[in-house]
């Protein structure tokens, strides 16, 4: 059997016979049912199972049609990278155009059906352009500088995705000294080598990031404020609303909250646990207003002050603690967060720079290195002397990759153990 020839001057792979082998590393078969493609195609329609195409129809043998040079059909976007095609194909009796896949993302040709033995006959045609391609989505058209008549029919089709790498089975601390430690694990089929990220973990001491903005989305006219108010969920996200919420007037990256006395809110959804948050915000009040703002939270109908923040002319950062109110209550879990509230509207409009809520007293990991190693399938220890330097006695974490064949890096197995300990595991599920 011939094999796929590839043009040097281009990189396309041109399929010259049935059936071209592919490469000795595994591959994910996704079968395409075209038999929804070509119902959709009969009844007018565009889109099905995350595939669209345009000026698509069928044959009698309800194969897919593609007859104009505008025609295409285009696939949904794989979660892996394309590594090919397999296919069968049929084209009219004047081969005068060329039926290609085309990476949709960039344009570039990626490969071409070869011509037919018999123009009313579907045969397998197998394309590999491999990973190097980048191709999470394609389109089959005629190929660029085509024409003619001749039309191209597609019977039967799957899509070839890269084997994602397979994360190290089993990992656990095997033996132990008070500065090292030795690990050991199994690799995936495919593997061809690991790479171990080493950590320092110290508990309580680390701060999470739950969510923060500089308000770069926030341009006002030229002169004017700009209301925002209804904009938050797209400029912020889903968790935020608000009342007299402003982008300021020919600036960028300032919201201002309330209107010459009006009421201003700018109101956060909540969270499921207040235990550590903390509210940061750098705000000044309006030029010339005299402004104290509240931050406050909502739940039961009922709104109580959790800090009041007395603004200057300036830009000031502020730290508002979310787990207690200002009675020294705790806020409820899951109570909204209202900033700018006023029980009594005045000129007490306030800007924000930027704001995030954190939380505090998480673990905090401390790199302390990693390092890459051969490995083939199967069985593996490691030693981290002469990798890393660990503290004596310490708590640490090691998360232990994979990379296949084709350059895939697998998601982490983790393992964390107290130095000169006793050796064991504990997995960390994600």
């Amino acid at each position: 059997m011939e094999k796929a020839m590839t043009c040097a001057a281009t990189g396309m792979v041109l399929a010259m016979a049935l059936s071209p082998s592919l490469p000795a590393r595994a591959a994910v078969t996704n079968v395409v049912d075209v038999d929804a493609l070509a119902a959709a195609a009969g009844a007018g329609l565009s889109e099905t199972n995350g595939w669209t195409m345009s000026g698509v129809d069928t044959y009698a043998d309800a194969s897919l049609r593609i007859n104009a040079n505008a025609d295409w059909l285009r696939s949904p976007t794989y979660d892996a990278d394309i590594v090919g095609v397999v296919a069968t194909v049929r084209r009219s009796e004047i081969v005068t155009r060329w039926l290609c896949v085309v990476n949709a993302d960039n344009g570039a040709e990626l490969a071409r059906f070869a011509t037919c033995v018999k123009k009313d006959t579907l045969e397998e045609q197998s394309l590999v352009f491999g990973i190097a391609a980048g191709a999470r989505r394609i389109v089959f058209k005629f190929g660029d500088d085509a024409s003619g008549n001749t039309g191209w029919g597609i019977g039967a089709l799957s899509v070839l995705t890269a084997e994602p790498a397979v994360e190290p089975a089993d990992l656990h601390v095997s033996r132990m000294g008070d500065d090292w430690c030795a690990l050991s694990w199994v690799n995936g089929a495919g593997t061809v080598s690991n790479r171990v990220d080493a950590y320092q973990v110290e508990r309580g001491k680390g701060e999470d990031v739950i969510f923060e903005t500089g308000f770069d989305n926030f341009t006002g006219n030229q002169s004017a404020n700009k209301l925002v108010s209804d904009d938050l969920p797209e400029l912020l996200g889903s968790s935020f609303s608000g009342v007299n919420v402003y982008a300021q007037g020919a600036t960028n990256g300032i919201c201002l909250v309330g209107q010459t006395r009006s009421l201003g809110i700018l109101r956060y959804a909540g969270l499921a646990d207040y235990s550590g948050v903390t509210l940061k915000l750098s705000a000044k009040q309006y030029p010339k207003d005299n402004a104290d703002t509240i931050v406050a939270y909502e739940a039961g109908g009922s709104t109580n002050a959790i800090a009041t923040l007395t603004l200057t002319d300036e830009f000031v950062e502020y730290a508002v603690d979310l787990s207690k109110d200002a009675n020294g209550n705790d806020v409820p879990n899951g109570a909204a967060i209202l900033i700018g509230y006023y029980a009594t509207p005045s000129n007490r409009r306030v800007l924000i720079d930027s704001l995030s809520i954190v939380r505090t007293g998480v673990d905090a990991l401390r790199p302390l290195g990693f390092s890459w190693l051969p490995a083939p399938p199967g069985p593996v220890s490691f030693s981290t002397k002469g990798a890393f330097a660990l503290p004596e006695r310490a708590e640490c974490r090691f998360d232990v990759f994979a990379r296949n064949v084709d350059g895939l890096v697998s998601d982490a197995s983790t393992v964390e153990t107290r130095i000169g300990g006793v050796p064991g595991f504990r997995f960390i599920l994600r």
